[in-house]
């Protein structure tokens, strides 16, 4: 099979992947407990007549099938909503947070280079020693911790132990 056959067979298989997270997104959104329109209403005293134009502005009061009918057709045409908080397109609100996600990437890829590299280099030259023992565990021990884990570790001995502040520029994007 050539190069560019097992390219297209690959994105291919990602159309029915995308439309069952799809799916399983709006199906998981209206089994949890809560009435989206109430939420969005102006807190606990709005009127039911408040929270029923809101539902039928959403178009909440829309039969499940024509409302996944209607959810998956934005999808398609690159319609994603528009954001609660901020008011503006979902897909704005994601381009104006791209550069500070691709920095972050980046940065992140970088570091690892510079900390794996070395230490499996070490390790490869000593089979079997302590240093190659040690590197081992480290990386199947890292492995095993959840990243959300790592990233509330790194937070507390960045931001707490060493005192930091966060990046002006980033943090002026939120």
């Amino acid at each position: 099979m050539s190069f560019a056959r097992r390219v297209v067979s690959r994105l291919a298989a990602t159309v029915p992947v995308l439309a069952g997270t799809a799916v399983f997104t709006f199906v998981l959104t209206h089994v949890l407990p809560g009435d989206p329109a109430a939420f969005l209403a102006s807190g606990p005293n709005a009127g039911p007549e408040e929270i029923a134009q809101i539902r039928a502005r959403m178009g909440l009061d829309l039969p499940l099938p024509t409302q996944l009918w209607h959810y998956l057709q934005a999808l398609a045409h690159g319609d994603w909503g528009q954001s609660h908080t901020t008011g503006q397109p979902v897909l704005t609100d994601l381009w104006q947070r791209l550069p500070a996600s691709l920095e972050l990437t980046v940065a992140a890829f970088v570091l690892t280079l510079l900390v794996a590299l070395p230490l499996g280099t070490a390790a490869a030259l000593r089979p079997r020693s302590l240093w190659d023992r040690a590197c081992t565990v480290l990386t199947v021990g890292g492995s095993c911790v959840p990243s959300f884990v790592i990233a509330l570790l790194l937070v507390y001995v960045f931001y707490s132990c060493w005192a930091g502040r966060p990046n002006q520029r980033a943090a002026s994007t939120r």
